[in-house]
């Protein structure tokens, strides 16, 4: 931890002077390229909010269509005006979306597979900032993630591996929390795991496409983890849209499950309800402005 004024705040300090970068602009979105362990909005001296202002003092008020959280990096889509913002947060919620995430997580996964997660995302009990794999008495929401293995690699001298993940649902830590519960948990993710020394956390949300009624909006932004690996062997080409988000088909698909007891919480993709997961994001919002780290 370390001291601000007289509060002392967990996880690290955040950068000094984070840049922001833009990825698209036109008179409905604005999308930009998050930086790690930056707030969307709120009162803090560096905030997403805050640089889109100061690049385009003539957004009024640009207004916040999903979430990313604190340390996250990467791909975030405003609204410019009421009509747009609408109609992508239906997107959202209609679950329409689809989100890849890069991820260089703890250890080697096997590569010639597709993972599929499926523990429902719960509230943690003993900790308000946190959430935990649902459980019997604590059934929390179904989730669904989907995770590719991009490449092995060296990172700090330990084995780590890259990996491409979808969210099919949009729990709170949903992808931090999964990756853990299989044994992979993301570096340098000082809320569910020791690791504060690593100077950000490894999760960056890298793609992002919406099928707008008024066309389809796809993007995708460079991936910052190669340059900060050793001896990396790729297996997906992360340069360009080469990623096949349907090559489930050609991969044995394993599925990690909890104990049976616990299978009861868990649906297929078919039978998930269409929680609006917006709303499950705003819901968290109180705990994500006390303890962001």
């Amino acid at each position: 931890g370390w001291m601000l004024g007289s509060v002392y705040r967990r996880g690290r300090r955040p950068p000094e002077n984070p840049q922001i970068s833009i990825i698209h602009k036109c008179q409905d979105y604005l999308v930009v390229n998050k930086p790690y362990d930056v707030r969307i909005d709120g009162d803090h001296d560096h905030t997403v909010e805050k640089m889109i202002k100061s690049l385009y003092p003539e957004i009024e008020k640009p207004r916040l269509i999903h979430q990313l959280d604190y340390a996250t990096s990467g791909i975030m889509c405003w609204g410019l005006n009421k009509k747009a913002t609408a109609a992508a947060s239906k997107l959202f919620s209609d679950r329409k979306v689809s989100k890849t995430y890069l991820a260089l997580v703890k250890g080697r996964m096997p590569e010639n597979q597709i993972y599929t997660f499926t523990w429902p995302i719960a509230d943690d009990p003993n900790d308000e900032f946190k959430m935990a794999i649902g459980t019997t008495e604590n059934p929390g929401k179904e989730a669904k993630t989907t995770a590719q293995i991009v490449s092995y690699a060296k990172f700090s001298g330990e084995d780590v591996t890259k990996v491409a993940l979808q969210l099919h649902t949009g729990r709170r830590h949903q992808l931090r929390v999964h990756l853990k519960q299989a044994g992979y948990p993301i570096i340098g993710d000082a809320t569910y795991t020791d690791d504060e020394q690593t100077f950000r956390m490894m999760l960056h949300s890298w793609k992002l496409t919406l099928p707008l009624p008024t066309g389809t909006l796809s993007f995708i932004t460079p991936d910052p983890f190669t340059e900060l690996v050793e001896d990396e062997i790729m297996f997906v080409s992360t340069k360009s849209n080469e990623m096949s988000e349907h090559s489930e088909n050609q991969l044995t698909s394993t599925t990690l499950k909890t104990s049976e007891t616990q299978n009861k919480n868990i649906r297929t993709e078919n039978e998930l309800t269409n929680t609006n997961d917006v709303v499950d994001d705003e819901k968290n919002n109180s705990k994500r402005q006390k303890y962001e780290k």
